[in-house]
């Protein structure tokens, strides 16, 4: 079945799809070009929600990160929020945050030095993993004498700097 979203013009392609948590919707990146912001990054790649049908399409990014910021892969919480990565272009570093399902409330959860990629909210409702979001460390490489890790982060920790202290390192 092809989902009809639009993407014509200066839109350059619908990226990461995933589920809503009522299945009935979907999330996705739109990308818009030109590819003429920092570091030749999109016009604008934030996410949007749409029916299985296409219609009532909803941007769900907050306004006013087009061009500075990127928001991708998208996962549902059990508890309703969404987790997913934003780029931040002026330095392609990548960084995991949480928001309502309305795109309110968005929250930084891992610091951009660890440039997390993949994030993936747990879909457990009980403890130990409830609201544990897992993501890798340095999705687009490693610094030099670093390696990519996979780790943990609570997705209801408070401030970024109680997030970062936090973080559980299921690599080594």
């Amino acid at each position: 079945r092809i989902l009809p979203l639009d993407c014509s013009g200066a839109c350059a392609g619908i990226a990461t799809p995933a589920w809503t948590r009522d299945g009935r919707h979907v999330v996705f990146t739109r990308v818009i070009g030109p590819f003429d912001q920092a570091n030749n990054s999109a016009r604008s790649a934030v996410l949007w929600t749409s029916d299985l049908d296409g219609s009532h399409l909803k941007r769900l990014s907050e306004p006013g990160i087009d061009g500075a910021y990127e928001d991708y892969d998208a996962s549902f919480a059990p508890a309703g929020y969404v987790v997913f990565v934003r780029v931040r272009n002026t330095d392609v570093h990548n960084a995991v945050f949480r928001m309502n399902p309305d795109g309110t409330d968005v929250r930084q959860l891992t610091p951009w030095s660890l440039s997390a990629d993949l994030p993936s909210v747990s879909q457990a409702t009980s403890e130990p993993t409830r609201d544990t979001v897992v993501f890798e460390t340095y999705g687009h490489g490693a610094p030099p004498g670093l390696t990519q890790q996979v780790a943990t982060v609570r997705a209801t920790c408070g401030s970024l700097a109680d997030c970062t202290a936090r973080i559980r390192y299921l690599t080594s």
